[in-house]
This record gives C-alpha cells, sequence and structure tokens, in this order.
C-alpha cells in the first residue's frame, strides 16, 4: 500500500530543499524517497546564499540538510529556516554524529536525524513530519483565528455604544450550586428572604472588563474606577435584576433579558436594557459571562410620556363642566413635570381678552388683559410656543406684566389650540436654575393639543346647556306670567331665574308707582340687608333713574370707583358690590320699572350673557304689565260684584217690603241656610252661588198678582195655582242672567220634596239638588216659627218635631239629621 500525502498541492509530489555538498548523496535521497511512491521536485543548495534564494523563490514541503559541510552547517541552515518564517519539517542526515550534536540540533528545532547508512527510516520519517507540521499549520491556523477573533471580539468590546461587562460568575454558580435547594420557587424564595445571600452573590462576581460606553454610561473616568465602585452603585431595582441572573443560573439558563434603572456613579438613574449572556464553551462553569446594557433612557421616557398623556387624556374626560376640567388638566401637567406653578388662561373671542380661569403655585389675582400684552396674549396672537428661561427679562410682553413675575422664574406657554384656532394657553412655571427640557415641553403641546381639544368640546357642552337652561329660564318664567295673577310670585320666578342663569349676587325690581313718578321697591334677592327695600327714588335720581329715562340697559364696571354718586351708597355700604346693570322694564312702549343687578366682583360678561339679560328684562316687563292689567281688572271685577251682591240685597229688601208677612225671614233663612250648608262640608265656592240663591229665593213671587201674594185668607185652589207658579216665574227671571246662573237651583227647587209630591216638576230624593233640599228644611222651620195672619208661630221645638216627623217624606232624611245634631248653632241669630 503506498504511503498517503499529508502537505503536498499534489497527491503524489513533494517539493524538498536539499542541503547537501554531494550531488550523489542528494540523488540517493530522491531515489529513496521515489521508491515510496512519490514524485519529487527539488532543489540542492550547499551555501547560505544559494538557500536564503531558494526559500523566498518557492514554497517546499520540507527541508533535508547534512549536518556537517564545507562551507555550510544543518546549524546554520536551520537558522535561515527560522529566520525565513517558513515552519517546515527539518531533518538531518549525515554520514557521522555525535549524540551530542544530534541533542543540540534537536534542541535548535531539527525534527529528525539519521545518519546515511540508516535511509530505511527517511520515508517514515518525512511522513510523520509532514504530518505533524500540518498539525502545527492547523493549530496556528486555529491560534491565528481565535487571536482574530480575540481581537474582533475587543475591537467590537470597546467600540460598540452599548455598554458590556465581562464578568466571572463561577464562584457565584459554585455559591448556587451548594444552597441547599429543592427548585427554582424554593430558591426565589429563599433569596427573596435572605438579602444577605444576594450580597453575597454579588461579593462573589468578578468583574474582568467594561468598555468605553459602559465608562460613558456609568460617568467614570477609569475602568478600574468603575470596577472598584460599581457594586457600591447598585440600586433596589439593580438588586432584584440580579436576583433573576441569579435564579437564570440556577436554572441552568444562559441568558436573560429585561429592562431595569442602574445608577451612574453620581447617583444618577438611567433607564437600560439589560441583556445578560454566559460565553459559549463557558456554560457550565459560568466562568465568562458578558452583560449588556443598552441606554434606553430616551425610549422609556417617551412611553412615559405616551403614559402620561394618555392617563392625562384619560382624566380629562370624565370632568362634566369646564370648571372642574380646568383644575384636572392644570394639576395633572404640573404633577407630570414636577413644576411648582401654573396657570390656564382662556381667549374671550368677543372681547379678545384673555382671562385667567385657574392658576397654581401663585397667590396674585390677575386681572383680564388683552392680546399682546403678556406672554400669554403673545402665544395667542402669534400661535407658538415661548419658552423663556426668566419671564422678569423676557421682552415678548409688556414691562408692566414682566413686573408681575418673580425674577427667576422661567418655564413655558403653550397655545391650547382646537382645529385651527387657539382658545386659550397653559403657562407652567418653573424657578431657577431648573429650566424646561426638550422632553417636558414634547409632553407639554402634547398635554396641550389633547386639553385645547377637551376645552373647546366642554365649551360647546356647556354653551347648549347654558342656552337650554336660559331657554328653559325663560320658559319658566313664561308659564309663572300666564299661570299666576300674583305679581309677588311672579318676580320671585323672574328673579330666581336671574339669580341663577346670570351667576350674580344679588338683583332687584322697582316699579314705577303710578301717578307719582317714582320708582319703588317691588322684590328683591341676594341682599345681606333688607335696607334696599326702603328704595324710593324720582326719575331723575340715580343710575336707576336714568335707566328708565333713556330706556337702555345702565352698566356701571366698579361702583367703587365711579365718580357717578349712588344715592343709596349708604344703604347698600355693606354690601360690598362692585358690578352694576340697570335694565329698564319696557312694556307696550311704556317704562313698568327696572331691574338692578348686583355682583360684589368684576362680572365676566359676553354678548350672549347680555343679549339674555335683555330677554329677562323683556320677561320681567310683560309679567308686571300683565299682573298690574290683572290687578286693574280683578279691581274693576271686583267693583262690579259688589255692584251685583247689592243689587240682590235690594231685590231680597224690596220684596220683604212688598210682602209685610215675611217681612225679615229672607235675611234669617239665608243665615241659617249657610251655617247648615258648611256644616255639611259645602266648599266656598259653591255657598257664594247658594247665598245668593237663599237671598232671591222668592224672587218668582214677582210673577204672582198683588190680590193673590196679600190675599189675607185661605187661597183658593185657581189661586194656589197661580201661586205655586213662582218657582217657574224665579226661573224664567233669573235664567237670562249669566251672573245668577248657578244661583238657580234654590229659587226654582225649594219646594220639591223628598218623597217626589213638591213642585213645580215633582221632582224626588237626591234628583232634587241639594241646596234646595238644605234651604227646603230651613224655610220650612222659619216659616212655621214666624207669626202669619191666619196663625201664630210654632214654637222651636214644636218646628223641630215637625221636621223630624217630615224626614224621608218631605225633607232629606240626612239633611235634616245634620240640622237637628248642630240645632243650637244653626238656628242662633
Amino acid at each position: 500500500m503506498r504511503p498517503r500525502r499529508l502537505n503536498s498541492e499534489m497527491n503524489n509530489r513533494l517539493r524538498i530543499l536539499i542541503v547537501e555538498d554531494s550531488e550523489h548523496d542528494s540523488q540517493l535521497l530522491i531515489r529513496e524517497i521515489r521508491r515510496g511512491g512519490y514524485e519529487v521536485d527539488s532543489e540542492r543548495v550547499d551555501t547560505a546564499t544559494t538557500m536564503r534564494v531558494a526559500l523566498e523563490r518557492q514554497a517546499w514541503d520540507l527541508v533535508i540538510s547534512d549536518h556537517s559541510m564545507p562551507r555550510f552547517s544543518s546549524l546554520h541552515a536551520l537558522e535561515l529556516l527560522k529566520a525565513s518564517g517558513h515552519d517546515l519539517p527539518f531533518i538531518i542526515i549525515s554520514g557521522s554524529i555525535s549524540e551530542d550534536a544530534a541533542v543540540t540540533t534537536l534542541k535548535a528545532g531539527a525534527h529528525d536525524f539519521m545518519t546515511k547508512d540508516n535511509l530505511a527510516r527517511l520515508l517514515p520519517a518525512i511522513q510523520r513530519e509532514l504530518k505533524d507540521a500540518e498539525t502545527r499549520r492547523e493549530r496556528r491556523r486555529a491560534e491565528e483565528a481565535v487571536f482574530e477573533s480575540e481581537k474582533r471580539f475587543r475591537n467590537l468590546f470597546e467600540n460598540t455604544p452599548v455598554a458590556i461587562w465581562e464578568e466571572d460568575f463561577s464562584a457565584v454558580k459554585a455559591y448556587l450550586d451548594g444552597l441547599k435547594s429543592e427548585g427554582t420557587a424554593h430558591l426565589e424564595v429563599y433569596l427573596s428572604d435572605h438579602p444577605e445571600a444576594v450580597s453575597k452573590c454579588i461579593g462573589l462576581v468578578k468583574i474582568l472588563d467594561v468598555n468605553q460606553a459602559g465608562l460613558e454610561m456609568h460617568k467614570a473616568k477609569t475602568k478600574s474606577e468603575l470596577i472598584n465602585s460599581l457594586k457600591s452603585t447598585f440600586t433596589p431595582q439593580t438588586l432584584d435584576a440580579f436576583k433573576q441572573e441569579l435564579l437564570a443560573i440556577a436554572r441552568g439558563e444562559h441568558s436573560l433579558n429585561m429592562d431595569e434603572v442602574v445608577q451612574t456613579l453620581d447617583g444618577e438613574p438611567v433607564d437600560a436594557s439589560l441583556r445578560w449572556a454566559v460565553v459559549p464553551e463557558h456554560e457550565k462553569d459560568y466562568s465568562r459571562v458578558l452583560v449588556s446594557l443598552a441606554d434606553i433612557t430616551e425610549r422609556k421616557q417617551r412611553e412615559r410620556e405616551l403614559e402620561a398623556i394618555a392617563t392625562v387624556s384619560a382624566a380629562l374626560r370624565s370632568p362634566k363642566t369646564l370648571d372642574k376640567l380646568l383644575p384636572r388638566l392644570i394639576d395633572e401637567t404640573l404633577a407630570l413635570l414636577h413644576a411648582e406653578m401654573g396657570s390656564i388662561w382662556l381667549l374671550d373671542s368677543a372681547t379678545n381678552e384673555i382671562h385667567l380661569r385657574i392658576q397654581r403655585g401663585w397667590d396674585e389675582v390677575i386681572p383680564p388683559i388683552r392680546s399682546g400684552q403678556s406672554i400669554p396674549g403673545y402665544v395667542i396672537e402669534h400661535n407658538e410656543v415661548v419658552v423663556s428661561r426668566e419671564f422678569h427679562t423676557d421682552v415678548r410682553a409688556s414691562e408692566e406684566n414682566r413686573d408681575r413675575i418673580p425674577k427667576g422664574i422661567g418655564g413655558a406657554c403653550v397655545p391650547l389650540r382646537a382645529a385651527e384656532s387657539v382658545v386659550g394657553v397653559m403657562f407652567i412655571n418653573v424657578r431657577l436654575p431648573r429650566e424646561i427640557t426638550t422632553g417636558e415641553l414634547r409632553v407639554l403641546n402634547a398635554l396641550a393639543e389633547i386639553g385645547g381639544s377637551a376645552i373647546h368640546r366642554m365649551s360647546l357642552h356647556e354653551q347648549t346647556v347654558k342656552q337650554l337652561e336660559r331657554l328653559g329660564a325663560l320658559r319658566a318664567i313664561d308659564i309663572a306670567i300666564s299661570g299666576s295673577i300674583d305679581l309677588r310670585l311672579s318676580l320671585n320666578i323672574v328673579l330666581e331665574q336671574v339669580s341663577s342663569q346670570l351667576g350674580i349676587d344679588a338683583v332687584s325690581v322697582l316699579l314705577m308707582k303710578p301717578g307719582s313718578g317714582r320708582l319703588e321697591y317691588a322684590a328683591g334677592r341676594g341682599f345681606r340687608t333688607p335696607n334696599i327695600e326702603s328704595t324710593s327714588l324720582r326719575l331723575d335720581q340715580g343710575y336707576v333713574g336714568q335707566a328708565a329715562l333713556e330706556k337702555r340697559i345702565i352698566h356701571i364696571e366698579d361702583l367703587t370707583r365711579t365718580k357717578d354718586t349712588l344715592l343709596r351708597r349708604d344703604m347698600l355700604a355693606s354690601e360690598e358690590f362692585i358690578s352694576y346693570f340697570g335694565v329698564p322694564l319696557i312694556a307696550k312702549g311704556e317704562v313698568k320699572g327696572v331691574m338692578e343687578i348686583f355682583h360684589r366682583s368684576n362680572l365676566q360678561v359676553d354678548l350672549e350673557w347680555m343679549n339674555f339679560l335683555e330677554s329677562l328684562g323683556w320677561q320681567t316687563a310683560i309679567a308686571v304689565d300683565n299682573a298690574l292689567l290683572f290687578e286693574g281688572m280683578q279691581r274693576s271685577n271686583f267693583d262690579m260684584e259688589l255692584a251685583y251682591e247689592a243689587t240682590i240685597e235690594g231685590w231680597s229688601k224690596a220684596l220683604d217690603l212688598r210682602d209685610k208677612e215675611t217681612e225679615g225671614h229672607t235675611q234669617r233663612v239665608t243665615e241659617m241656610t249657610m251655617k247648615l250648608a258648611r256644616t255639611m262640608g259645602i266648599k266656598e265656592a259653591q255657598l257664594v252661588q247658594m247665598r245668593r240663591g237663599a237671598l232671591l229665593h222668592d224672587i218668582g213671587k214677582m210673577g204672582v198678582p198683588d190680590h193673590i201674594l196679600l190675599k189675607p185668607g185661605p187661597l183658593t185652589d185657581e189661586e194656589w195655582k197661580i201661586m205655586r207658579m213662582h218657582p217657574q216665574f224665579a226661573h224664567d227671571l233669573l235664567a237670562p242672567i249669566t251672573y245668577l246662573q248657578q244661583a238657580l237651583e234654590i229659587p226654582a227647587f225649594h219646594h220639591e220634596r223628598w218623597d217626589g209630591s213638591g213642585y213645580p216638576n215633582g221632582l224626588k230624593g237626591i234628583l232634587i239638588p241639594l241646596s234646595a233640599r238644605i234651604f227646603a228644611v230651613i224655610d220650612v222651620f222659619d216659616a212655621l216659627t214666624s207669626d202669619r195672619p191666619y196663625r201664630s208661630a210654632w214654637s222651636q221645638t214644636k218646628a223641630r218635631d215637625y221636621i223630624r216627623e217630615n224626614s224621608g217624606t218631605r225633607f232629606d232624611p240626612q239633611v235634616v239629621d245634620m240640622f237637628l245634631n248642630n240645632f243650637a248653632d244653626i238656628v242662633k241669630y
């Protein structure tokens, strides 16, 4: 079997450099090698110069050298080979060599030696050395690869922007293996209950190296400074992260990813993404571990910003009014930015004034300002963010407004936008040396966008609600006007709506007194004292008279600063009013009075507020006019009613005068009928009609001729027939009179009987009107107890017995019972 070539470019070719001064010996060597099945390319050299040239000219597989030559030697040849940098098998073949010389050459780097008379060892030696040379080359390539890898690793390690630690965890692994634990869960509990175990593990970690990014992240100047100080910078978050590393080791894991907070040498926290990994081939003993820390502060900041923005956005959905929304917005913003002072200003587009709506951290109450005069005004006018280190020196506000801000206060003022318009600003202030950062400004802008939309939405909602409330108020006043005839009640409803809808402290109404030319107090609300009730002014006096005479609304912004004198200043001194409105109450072109609006601070009014105030003035004027008209009509009706009553009583007296026998009878039966009716629970409205009916119960007798009505003796049947017509005569007489139609029951039916035997219609039982049934008992009783030409008066006892005996036949039993049971009270006259 032919030997296998190991280190030639071809399977059976060897390139041999022969160092030999004998050509014959050189050929013997080549022949011996060829006998082994190799093709040989060779060159013989015998000097240092020729050998150096040969080594430079081409590559060789091995060198065979004679030990001693006249001009050269194997040791010298070996030195040249080493100097060339080639790692080639070097075999010495010599005619004779001492043992010491052989050892010397081997120590110098020769691989083998033999004598020329023992060439049988040559081929095996060549094969062995070629194989060893290949092994050395493979090892060298591997070492070079490792070196290059290490070089690349070191380059990457040092130059990567991520902080990297190279650590030795083998001692930690050994410690954890020594803990008596039954599983990961048990070990986690153990580490939680024994913080000293975690601290011990920290002490067992050996820090091998740290890169430049690690120095920069921890703000260290040198590696030794950082390595020596690192463990002292551990925070609770870092310790918790380290405990997760220990648990990963206990579970046999070789990598771990998590976010944690690390701390710089000066104590500043840094958000970092940690990746912990065991270097390959060190998995068993954890002798080499890489920990990378990527600074994710900006990412975390963005996440916190987004979370905060989402939180504020959610928080702004719950308030139902602007007054609740604005404090929530400013408080959430200040808390998020860790700022001490702030305010929100809203723009009144109607007046172009900016009003301070809410502030935190400031004691001064700032009055409204116009656009362009201040930082908020500048922001609104230019629709841009203003960031200033110190507002006291910022030229974008007038000197007066700059002076309102103390020195050393800076911050940012951002517009509150809704759609394409600016509705206000949010002003956030901090004290030097602190300044608003880029990240904080980014958050502030986002919150301003959210807040602006929320404010606009809430403002539209409040306007809608306010409009509905004001329409409801006008409707309530309208109902009060149409449903009430009491002027005081109507005015109280008006004043209640004025106070609640306009948000004012006090309101009063002064009415024009007819014929006097004076305005006098009629109603009021919200005053601390009753002094206002004594108001009585001429039309040429005060703001009230001015509003009435000029028929326009009078507005005084500050009563304490006006040059004019309020005639009631002393009277209203304790009220501390500032704002005043005088609203003329005009109905049908005439001034009916003046409504006065008072407020104890400056009223912030807009066009809608003024329009609503005018509407309230009109409604109040209508209420006053209607009430006065009704009072006039009521007075006229009362006078007419008195005239009607006097007429009825006159008719009654005329009847008594005509019939001397019944004189006084009408007044007596009327009085007793009223008493009995009240005892039976008859309502007052019906009693009025009963009284009229009782007074006119015999009005029908005016149709009975005198010779029958005044006849001293008994009447004939024909005469009785005419006499019994008087109820019908009463009906015919009174029915056309609308005013007396409801009083017809007694005149028309008081001679009907319970059993149906009465006249004129023979009505029976409850078909007879109750008023007539009541009157029938009283009428008969009075007739029986009165003297007549044809008989003397009965005693009350006899008359009462007669009434009782005829109960259920002539009279209603229930009426009789009520009459008899209350007899003493009814007949007392």
